[in-house]
């Protein structure tokens, strides 16, 4: 018996759309049932592109994104960070509820705010956002973190 070549596997691709809502708010569709190692640097990649030209108000509608692993949480941290230090916020809209499960084990529910749908945080998200440079302006030099 002849034996046959095998294609290398392939890593599920993360499947993204982004609808610039207005000027400040940018809502990124996530469809995959999960980011992990071999999908969050396509996130990351798209989430920077974003940051980078100004558009830091960032909504992830993760309906139905049911998990991340470490390195994806990782990630959308390090995205955060760079999103709050740019004057905007990540806010993650109609989490799945393992999803939700993972960020409350974890304490990101701290760092990122949640919307129980979609309409909800892209109404809620430009002032919690506002509210927060507001914060980051009127504290005194030396009660900010540095990074």
């Amino acid at each position: 018996m002849e034996e046959q070549p095998v294609a290398p596997a392939q890593e599920p691709r993360l499947h993204m759309s982004r609808e610039h809502v207005s000027d400040t708010l940018t809502v990124v569709t996530v469809v995959s049932d999960m980011i992990d190692v071999y999908q969050v640097y396509a996130l990351r990649d798209e989430l920077l592109d974003l940051i980078e030209h100004q558009h830091v108000q960032i909504l992830i509608e993760a309906s139905a994104l049911e998990g991340s692993d470490s390195t994806g949480l990782a990630v959308l941290v390090g995205l955060q960070r760079r999103a709050v230090s740019s004057g905007g916020l990540i806010g993650i809209a109609a989490p799945h509820i393992y999803l939700l499960k993972s960020l409350r084990i974890t304490g990101l529910t701290k760092l990122f705010p949640v919307f129980s749908t979609l309409a909800q945080g892209e109404e809620l998200l430009p002032p919690v956002a506002a509210a927060l440079r507001e914060r980051r302006a009127t504290r005194s030099p030396k009660t900010r973190r540095t990074a």
